[in-house]
Parts: structure tokens; C-alpha cells; sequence
């Protein structure tokens, strides 16, 4: 369900609203699942079905999985052919990272 989510899900932020109402309308399906999942009834609490089976909310999973994909991108080696256009994107906002290779 969340395959390439990096780059269809943005997280609502100060700047942007974000793709809130996606968000929001997988946040819906996730429930539905977690329901089927653990058996219980629509009116049980969120919070102990989310422990019963292991799930964050949807909209913490998204942020997870957006910080996860800009932590790779932002240490990739400088010979990776992507690297050049992360380090731009960035802007003055961070400086890029320097990956030290090993030469093996």
C-alpha cells in the first residue's frame, strides 16, 4: 500500500498543506484493516487496537517513511549519479554529506 509513498505522500508542514486528504483517506483504509485484523468492533478504542497489532498512525507511518527516504538521499556518496541534484535541492538549508569510500 505505501510502495513509493516518499514520493506521492507529503506530510502536512508550515509551508504546505501537504496531500492531507490522501493521507487522510489511507489513514481510513489502515483502520478498516486493523479492524479486520484484530477482530474487534468499530467502537473499541484506537489507541489499544494500535497496540494489539503492532501499527503506528497513518500519519506517523508517512513522516517515517519521508524522513527515512530524505536520510538516504541526503547520504548519498558524491560519485552517486543523483547526488549533484540532492546536494541543489537542498539548497542553504543543510550542507550535503561527504561520504568518506573505502576504495575497496
Amino acid at each position: 500500500m505505501l510502495y513509493a509513498a516518499d514520493l506521492f505522500l507529503i506530510p502536512e508542514s508550515k509551508d504546505s498543506k501537504g496531500t492531507k486528504g490522501f493521507i487522510n483517506k489511507l489513514g481510513h483504509i489502515q483502520w478498516q484493516a486493523r479492524l479486520h485484523i484484530t477482530g474487534t468492533l468499530r467502537s473499541a478504542p484506537t489507541d489499544d487496537i494500535d497496540a494489539c497489532a503492532d501499527l503506528l498512525l497513518f500519519h506517523l507511518l508517512v513522516e517515517k517513511l519521508v524522513n527515512q527516504a530524505a536520510t538516504w538521499l541526503e547520504s548519498l556518496p558524491n560519485s552517486h549519479p543523483m547526488a549533484r541534484q540532492v546536494c541543489r535541492a537542498l539548497g542553504h538549508r543543510q550542507v550535503c554529506y561527504v561520504a568518506q569510500g573505502t576504495g575497496t
